[in-house]
C-alpha cells in the first residue's frame, strides 16, 4: 500500500475545490446547519488546525520504527497497520477511514502506541487530552481542565458540588453541575458530547465515487447539486447499517 492510495483526503477536497461556487456553497450551508444544530461555534470552527485530533499525524520514535520493522512484541495486526500508515504520514482521520475504524477505535490504538513510545508525543495539549476523552480514559471535567478552559480547582469544586448535590438525592451529570457553577457554556457541554458520540460512527469513504459527477458550467450547477444531495442520502443510508451491524456485533 503506498502512500498514494492511503492519502484518501487530498483527491476528494481536490475534486471539491474543482466545483462552481453554487454547488461549494450549498456543501459549506448544510454543514454549517448540521454544526449549529450540535453546538458547534465559530470559535470551535476557526481553531488552527493542528488543534484538530482527526487532523494529527503521529511521528515514529525509533521504537516504533524498530517494531514496526521486527514485530519482536508480536502485537495485534491493527497496531501495526497503524505504524506503518503513521510512517507514510497519514493523519488520524485518514488511518481511521483507510481500516475503517471508528475514531474512537483509533484513538485507543493511538494511546497504545504512545504508551508503548512506539509514537511521540503530541506537542497539543488538546490533541493529547483528546484522545484520552474519546477514547473513554478521561471524562469531561478532565478534559476540560487539561485543555486549560477549567482550573484545578474549579474541577474539585465541580466533583464536592456534585456530592453535595447527590447527598440531597439529586441526581445530576457532572456537566450540568460545571454549567451551574459557570465554569463552562451549555453551548460547550453540548458540543463536545456530540463529538464524542460521532467518534463511534464508522464511516464507508471512497473519493472515487466523486469521479463519475462531472463537472458543470455554471449553468447546470441545479443538475450537479440534485446529483450530490443524493450521493449524500446513499452515504448517509450506508453509515447506517454501519452502525446497526456495528451495535449488533458489540452486543
Amino acid at each position: 500500500m503506498t502512500d498514494t492510495q492511503n492519502k484518501v483526503f487530498e483527491p476528494f477536497l481536490e475534486k471539491v475545490a474543482e466545483m462552481p461556487f453554487g454547488i461549494k456553497e450549498i456543501i459549506y450551508l448544510q454543514i454549517r446547519e448540521e454544526f449549529e444544530e450540535a453546538y458547534i461555534s465559530e470559535t470551535d470552527l476557526s481553531a488552527p488546525l493542528d488543534e484538530a485530533y482527526q487532523a494529527y499525524c503521529p511521528s515514529l520514535t525509533y521504537c516504533g520504527q524498530n517494531e514496526l520493522q521486527s514485530h519482536d512484541k508480536e502485537e495485534d495486526p491493527p497496531i501495526y497497520k497503524f505504524l506503518q500508515q503513521c510512517a507514510e504520514g497519514c493523519s488520524l482521520a485518514e488511518i481511521t477511514l483507510h481500516n475503517f475504524w471508528t475514531l474512537e477505535s483509533t484513538a485507543k490504538i493511538h494511546l497504545y502506541c504512545l504508551q508503548k513510545e512506539y509514537v511521540d508525543k503530541p506537542a497539543s495539549a488538546k490533541v493529547a487530552a483528546t484522545a484520552l476523552y474519546i477514547s473513554g480514559r478521561i471524562k469531561i471535567g478532565e478534559y476540560f481542565r487539561r485543555i486549560g478552559k477549567i482550573s484545578t480547582d474549579e474541577l474539585n469544586n465541580t466533583v464536592r458540588k456534585q456530592k453535595e448535590l447527590e447527598a440531597k438525592g439529586q441526581n445530576v451529570h457532572f456537566a450540568e453541575v460545571l454549567i451551574h457553577l459557570g465554569y463552562v457554556t451549555e453551548q460547550e457541554t453540548k458540543a463536545i458530547l456530540y463529538i464524542k458520540d460521532e467518534c463511534k460512527k464508522r464511516f464507508m469513504f471512497s473519493p472515487e465515487v466523486l469521479n463519475n459527477i462531472k463537472l458543470p458550467e455554471n449553468q447546470q450547477s441545479q443538475a450537479v447539486a440534485g446529483e450530490m444531495k443524493e450521493l449524500r442520502r446513499q452515504l448517509y443510508d450506508a453509515n447506517v447499517k454501519l452502525d446497526n451491524i456495528r451495535k449488533i456485533l458489540e452486543k
